[in-house]
C-alpha cells in the first residue's frame, strides 16, 4: 500500500491572494479550468489517464490551501483533483456548452482580515 506524503509551504503573495479570494465563499468555481477541445480518434479514457497521469506529477495540481497553526499554507498531497469530462454530439454543442460555463464571473462580496 501507498502511505500518503504531505509536504507544507508559505503561501507564495500570489497564492495568499487566490485563497483570500475564495476564503469567502468555498464552493465557488472561479479558479476552476473549463476547457472544450476536439479530439479524433482518441478514447476518454485513455485522454483522462493521461490527464491524471498529468496531475500526479505535477504538484501545483496536487496543491491545496490552508490555514494550519494560524498560518497559511500550501499542502502538497499524492490526491489529485477529480477530471470531468463530458462528450457532446457535435462541435457545435461542445462550443455552445463551453460558451455558457465559460460566462462566470467573480465578483468579491466580501472583505476578508488579513491573519
Amino acid at each position: 500500500m501507498k502511505q500518503e506524503t504531505t509536504q507544507l509551504y508559505p503561501l507564495s503573495p500570489y497564492e495568499r491572494g487566490m485563497y483570500l479570494e475564495q476564503k469567502p465563499d468555498p464552493s465557488s468555481t472561479v479558479y476552476n479550468l473549463i476547457c472544450f477541445c476536439e479530439f479524433e480518434g482518441v478514447s476518454a479514457e485513455k485522454l483522462r489517464s493521461a490527464v491524471e497521469a498529468t496531475f500526479r506529477a505535477h504538484e501545483a495540481f496536487r496543491s491545496v490551501y490552508r490555514e494550519q497553526d494560524g498560518e497559511l499554507v500550501r499542502l502538497i498531497t499524492d490526491d489529485i483533483l477529480s477530471v470531468t469530462m463530458q462528450t457532446v454530439p457535435s462541435v457545435e454543442e461542445g462550443s455552445s456548452l463551453y460558451r455558457s460555463k465559460k460566462k462566470r464571473k467573480y465578483t468579491s462580496k466580501k472583505c476578508v482580515q488579513l491573519p
